[in-house]
C-alpha cells in the first residue's frame, strides 16, 4: 500500500484505496491497509481532525472505524481511573478540606477519557485533556501550600507559572508539551524533596521519584502508540492509561499522606 499526502484539501485522512478524489468522510479500510497508512503520516495530523469535515475523532491505532466501541482496550482501560478514584476517596472520606479534592479528580479523568474513547469526538477529547489539566493545575498549588508551607493564596501563583512552562515545551518540541511538562515537573519535586533538611518532608522524595518513574514508561507507551501499529492492532494507548492511574494514584496518595501530617 502506497503513502497519500495528509492535509490536503479540508481533510487531514488519508485517502480510501479506489476513491478518485479527496472526500469530507472518515476513511474505513481494512485493518492492516489502516496500520499502513499510519506509519506513513505524522502523528499530528491524525489528532487535528476537523470534526466539521469527518465523522469522528481518528487519534490512536486501536480506532479504524467510528462507534462507542471502535477502541475497546482503551476504552476499558479507563476502569483503572475509577479504581484510582475509589481506593483514594477511601483514605479520604473521614478527611476535611483539600485533600477530598484528589478523588473528585480523578472521578473526572474517568469520565473524560472514557467519553473521548467511546465517542471520538472533539468535545470528548476536550473532557480528557481538560481534567488532566486540572489535576495537574491543583497539585502543583497543592504541593506548594502543605510541602513548602505558603499560603493558599500565593501558592496557587505556582500554577500558571506551570502552564507557561507547558507552553515553551510545546512550541519548542513536537509532542505532548503538558505530559512532559508534568513529568519535569514531578522529578523537580522530588529532586527539591531529597535535598531538604527537614526530616518531615525529605522522605516523600522517594514516592514520587517513582511516581516519576511510572510515568515515564506511561509516557512512553502513549508515544509509541502508532509506531507499533503495524504490528500490534490495539496500539499501546491502553497501557497509558493504565500506569498513568497508577501514577495519579501514588501522587495523591503523597498528598494525602502530607495533610495528615501537618493535620492530625
Amino acid at each position: 500500500m502506497r503513502c497519500w499526502p495528509a492535509g490536503t484539501g479540508r481533510s487531514t485522512f488519508a485517502r480510501c484505496p479506489g476513491w478518485s478524489r479527496w472526500r469530507a468522510r472518515p476513511c474505513t479500510p481494512r485493518r492492516e491497509e489502516t496500520a499502513t497508512a499510519r506509519r506513513c503520516l505524522p502523528a499530528r495530523n491524525l489528532r487535528l481532525v476537523q470534526l466539521s469535515d469527518v465523522d469522528y475523532v481518528d487519534a490512536y491505532c486501536e480506532r479504524v472505524a467510528p462507534g462507542l466501541l471502535g477502541e475497546p482496550f482503551n476504552a476499558i482501560s479507563n476502569l483503572a481511573f475509577l479504581i484510582a478514584a475509589i481506593a483514594v476517596w477511601r483514605s479520604t472520606r473521614h478527611l476535611s478540606g483539600s485533600p477530598k479534592v484528589f478523588p473528585v479528580l480523578l472521578a473526572l479523568i474517568f469520565v473524560g477519557s472514557t467519553a473521548f474513547h467511546t465517542t471520538a469526538s472533539g468535545w470528548g477529547g476536550m473532557l480528557d485533556t481538560g481534567f488532566i489539566a486540572v489535576f495537574l493545575l491543583f497539585y502543583i498549588a497543592y504541593f506548594v501550600r502543605w510541602f513548602a508551607g505558603v499560603r493558599w493564596r500565593l501558592a496557587w501563583l505556582a500554577s500558571p507559572v506551570f502552564v507557561a512552562f507547558a507552553a515553551l515545551l510545546s512550541f519548542a518540541i513536537t509532542g505532548p508539551g503538558m505530559y512532559l511538562a508534568a513529568l519535569i515537573t514531578l522529578f523537580a519535586l522530588a529532586a527539591w524533596l531529597r535535598w531538604q533538611r527537614n526530616a518531615d518532608i525529605s522522605p516523600y522524595w522517594r514516592p514520587l521519584a517513582t511516581a516519576g518513574v511510572i510515568f515515564t514508561a506511561s509516557l512512553t507507551f502513549r508515544s509509541i502508540d502508532h509506531t507499533v501499529c503495524g504490528w500490534l492492532p490495539t496500539g499501546t494507548h491502553f497501557l497509558w492509561h493504565l500506569l498513568n492511574a497508577c501514577t495519579l494514584y501514588v501522587v495523591s496518595s503523597v498528598g494525602i499522606r502530607r495533610w495528615r501530617q501537618v493535620n492530625e
